[in-house]
């Protein structure tokens, strides 16, 4: 039977499941003492189930990447960062994560493209830099969603100057409108370049190492699939992901697509929503580590063991947005209720059985957006069918194909832009084949 191999990454240890749709035929977790075991435990875990790599169609991995931002913060490592505005910003980029780090950031404010300094102010920040030990280079510009020429025109410069000296990171990666969000996101994922694609190099060469050739996918914060392709752009969006598939799981395997989910974290309990089958989300800003970051992740609330039935009530009250009580899916075996307890409570197994279920299941989405000037409603469909024209392209190059495919648009007027600005914002979701 051909079915997806599920992996969780948990630092020390790696869980192994195999199977398709709700039905999980084998699941092991593995101690992974030395990254080079890998191969290793892959080949034991197919040979000990009959598993054959070809019978093996994608590789579906739930792995937080944001995790190995705490070691890459320990190290001596040096980048540049370039922010393009109308003025300079008085105040440092993500100075509440560099503060007490070792990594030390180098930046510079240029003008925009059409400013008649621009070109010198822009040779000379490149002559600074190059001086420096520094190989990563972050640009951001204020209309780098409108027109990223001024950042591309950098990067050419930089090329022409200094060829092959720099690697560079552009913010129109990037469909955040808001300048400030999108240094947040630019910045944290360039810290994260290098030990994410040592991660996928590992990863890649595992599964090459077993003959295993399928296409590799991952599991985001909001309970959807992405590609490889986007995570090593953007691995932000893994975080959470490891509480999304406890979500996702705990719901597909009670059949409570709307429930409260309470699982392990460190010494406290981790609550969140599920809202049909997927975890429930806080769309707009989230905190990471103290900066503001866009996008979806999920609804989470921490509460202490130790606290009693009636403030465990009360703040289950307080989180539940449904019109009555629902279900707690727990986790956590040590947790119980009173007779007189209002929400029912369902314990189940903390195993990567119960989690790979949710994974095996979850849909694959992308999101793009694009900042648009018109206030003419067929100028609105004219660039509505050229967005999705461009994620249509963009799926089929990184080979996504997929089934019950939908897709909705969002027009979001944005006033701090001159007039008739808005941000268009396309969501396609669908099954993969």
């Amino acid at each position: 039977m051909k079915g997806n191999l599920v992996l969780f990454w948990l630092e020390e240890k790696v869980a192994l499941c195999y199977g398709r749709d709700t039905i999980v035929l084998a699941a092991e977790t593995y101690p992974l003492d030395y990254p080079e075991t890998l191969p290793e435990i892959i080949n034991g875990f197919l040979h000990a189930n009959g598993i054959s790599a070809p019978d093996i169609e994608k590789i579906l991995v739930v792995a937080d990447l944001t995790v190995l931002l705490q070691k890459r913060l320990k190290e001596d490592f040096s980048f540049g960062y370039f922010r393009i505005t109308p003025a300079a910003f008085e105040y440092p980029p993500v100075n509440s994560l560099l503060k007490e780090s070792s990594v030390e950031l180098h930046y510079f404010n240029l003008p925009l493209p059409d400013h008649p300094e621009y070109t010198l102010q822009m040779q000379l920040a490149l002559k600074s830099i190059s001086n420096l030990p520094i190989k990563h280079i972050a640009i951001n510009s204020t209309l780098s969603l409108i027109e990223p020429a001024g950042e591309k025109r950098l990067i050419e410069e930089g090329e022409k100057l200094y060829p092959g000296r720099f690697i560079y990171y552009p913010s129109y990666n990037y469909s955040t409108a808001n300048f400030l969000l999108r240094e947040n996101v630019l910045l944290i994922n360039l810290i994260l370049s290098e030990p994410v694609e040592l991660f996928f190099s590992w990863l890649s060469n595992s599964f090459k190492h077993c003959s295993v050739s399928a296409p590799i996918y991952f599991l985001k914060g909001d309970g959807t699939l992405t590609s490889s392709r986007t995570v090593k752009i953007n691995p932000l969006l893994t975080w959470q992901s490891q509480f999304a598939s406890y979500a996702m799981g705990g719901s597909r395997w009670t059949s409570e697509g709307d429930s409260i989910i309470a699982a392990q974290n460190g010494e406290d309990i981790c609550l969140g929503l599920t809202e049909n089958y997927l975890p429930k989300t806080a769309g707009g800003i989230n905190s990471f580590w103290g900066l503001e970051i866009p996008g979806k992740y999920p609804i989470t609330t921490r509460l202490k063991k130790r606290n009693g039935h009636k403030k465990w009530e009360k703040t289950l009250d307080k989180i539940n947005p449904f019109p009555g009580t629902v279900p707690i899916i727990s986790f956590v075996p040590s947790i119980s209720t009173s007779p007189v307890f209002r929400y029912p409570l369902v314990t189940i197994p903390d195993e990567p059985c119960v989690w790979a279920v949710g994974v095996l299941t979850a849909p694959y989405r992308m999101e793009i957006e694009k900042v648009v000037f018109f206030s003419q409603s067929y100028q609105f469909q004219v660039e509505k069918q050229g967005l999705l024209d461009i994620a249509l392209y963009q799926l089929n190059r990184e080979g996504v194909h997929l089934s019950d495919i939908s897709h909705r648009f969002e027009e979001l007027s944005l006033r701090y832009l001159p007039q008739n600005a808005y941000l268009l914002r396309l969501t396609i979701s669908g099954n993969l084949l």
